[in-house]
Formats: structure tokens, sequence, C-alpha cells
């Protein structure tokens, strides 16, 4: 019973309720076999996550479907010949579409999310980050390797076996010709509601594995700016022992006053990214765990894949912050002397 139902005979935390909602604010899904699935995650300032909520609403009275609430974080349903799931996270939010659907000779010609107004899809704020279809196989499509060329427009691939061997996995980790990133899953018996967990962990993966990466082009630029300020600073703290004047003195204190500035400047701009990027890396990483992939001969697996190419980038962004962090000290102490 609900505690809105009776009264407790001691206080409660004002936030019991919610702490308690939390836990089934995104449940998994059950999917049967075979489906199409279509995703989105677009990133968005808190202004744009209103707007894509407001578009939302606005679908479901085209539809005359029911309405999402104003504080809803997850939302789905069925609009008749698709489904549709919207959820509102931190700083984006992802749309997924999907149909049961048998498949067709060429499973990524005609995907769903095709059966959502094109006027609509234009509208949707803020900026795309992932977009891939899924196509969850029962066994009907030919996976020979020529079948599978053609399905991936001759990518390579990576392909596992989840589930410890009860789905098979495939992807190419790439964009395709009509923009979207690919992947195959073919149940190999596992039910609907493993399937749901199964699909929900690779959409997450893919999703957060994106959104880790927002960070390395910042970290490349930065590179060698932090460089030149290093040799900067050198060449400042070289010329300490020779200082002779308090004008001297007064115009080495202001230089490192705008080193220091232009740093904070940095640090500033990157703090929360690089601390994102840890965060949906931990999120991958437990993805990957969670799907029990076993390898299958002659291919790359996604654990395999995903730490050969996320880690180094991780590591780039970790670099860049230590060396902001490593420079802010040397120049505090060049001040203090």
């Amino acid at each position: 019973m609900a505690n809105n139902f009776f009264c407790l005979p001691f206080s409660t935390h004002p936030l019991r309720d919610a702490l308690y909602d939390e836990l089934h604010a995104r449940p998994f899904q059950v999917l049967s076999t075979p489906q199409q699935i279509s995703h989105l995650a677009f990133k968005a300032q808190p202004e744009e996550l209103e707007e894509a909520l407001r578009l939302l609403c606005e679908l479901c009275r085209r539809y005359s479907v029911n309405q999402p609430g104003a504080d809803i974080v997850s939302f789905q349903q069925d609009f008749g010949e698709f489904t549709v799931r919207w959820e509102r996270h931190m700083e984006f939010y992802v749309l997924t579409v999907q149909r049961p659907a048998a498949a067709e000779s060429e499973p990524f010609r005609h995907p769903v999310i095709g059966m959502l107004p094109g006027d609509w899809l234009a509208l949707l704020p803020g900026q795309a980050v992932a977009a891939f279809h899924l196509v969850l196989d029962d066994g009907a499509l030919s996976l020979e390797p020529e079948a599978l060329a053609r399905y991936f427009e001759g990518q390579r691939l990576i392909m596992s076996q989840p589930k410890e061997g009860k789905a098979l996995l495939c992807t190419a980790f790439k964009l395709h010709s009509d923009g979207f990133g690919r992947f195959l899953i073919r149940n190999q018996g596992i039910s609907d509601y493993q399937m749901g967990r199964l699909v929900q962990r690779v959409i997450e993966l893919e999703t957060y594995r994106l959104l880790a990466q927002l960070s390395l082009p910042t970290a490349k630029r930065l590179s060698p700016e932090l460089n030149a300020m290093d040799t900067e600073l050198a060449r400042m703290l070289a010329k300490v022992p020779t200082i002779e004047s308090t004008e001297d003195e007064r115009d080495l204190l202001q230089r490192l006053s705008l080193l220091s500035a232009r740093l904070e400047s940095y640090r500033a701009e990157t703090n929360y990214r690089f601390s994102a990027t840890r965060a949906y890396h931990d999120l991958v990483l437990t993805r990957l765990r969670n799907i029990r992939e076993t390898e299958v001969e002659g291919h790359m697996s996604v654990a395999e894949f995903m730490t050969r190419r996320l880690n180094p980038g991780l590591r780039t962004c970790e670099s860049v912050q230590n060396w902001m962090e490593d420079l802010s000290r040397r120049i505090e102490r060049a001040g203090d002397m």
C-alpha cells in the first residue's frame, strides 16, 4: 500500500517517495523477436529538454494518444503501428521508436524511424550525438559473409555472442550511407524479457560511448596550448634569478597573472566535460560486463573493441586535466617566489 493511503507513526524524509520511484523510472522493456528499433540521443540544454518534451506532447496529440506529464523522466506510448519511448537525462534526451516486424532481405532499408512525421523530426531540439538502428532477428535473415557485408555496406564487423551465447550481436560501430549506425541482434534462445534487457544495454553502451568521446577533441585542441604555456612559464622562471628591480618583479607577476587567468579559463571550460567523460566511461564498462559476451572466432568482440579504442581517449583527457592541475600549481609557486 502506498504511503498516501495511510499515515506512518513517524516522520519521513520529503524525498522518500521520489527515491523509491527513481528505481522504477526507466524500466527494462519486454521485446519480442523480430523487431525493428531506431534510437536517437540529443545533447541538449535545459530549455531544449523542455522543448523536446513539448514536441513529444504535440506528437501524442497528432495521433490522439496519451500525453506525458510535465515532470516525466521516462515515457512510453503505443502509437498503433509503432511504439515511442522517450527519456530525459541530465544533459541529453533519447527517443526510441520500435515495432514488431519480420526481417526483410535488406533489414536496414526501411527503418522504423521513417514512420514518424518528417516535419516533426526536423524540429527536434539539441544536437544528435547518437543515431542508430537495431534489427532483432529470429533466424530469418541470412548471416552468410556476403549477406552481412551487404547489410553493413562492406564495413569491418565487430561480432560477439552476448548472454553467454544465447544471442549474436553484429555491428561496425561506424556511420553508414543513411547517416545512422547499425546493430543486428539474432535471438538464439533468450526470452523476451532477456532480449529487452540486452537491447537496453546495447543502446546505453553505444550512447554512453559517444557521449564519453565528446571531450576528446577539446583535449586534443588544448594540448598544444598547454605546451606553449608550459614553455612560457619555464622562460619566466629562468628570469627569476636575474630580477634586479621592483619594476621587473611587478612585470613578471603581471605576466604570471595573465598566464594563470588563461589556464583557469581552460579549466572552467573542461572540468565538467572531463568529469562526465569518466562517468560515461564507467557506465560503458558496466554495460560491457552486463551483456556477458563470448567471442566469435575471427572477429573482435565488443569489449575488446571498446577497451582498445575508448580507453586511450579517456587517458588523453585525464592527461590533459592532470597537466592543467600541475601547471596551475607551478604558476602559483612561481607567484609565491
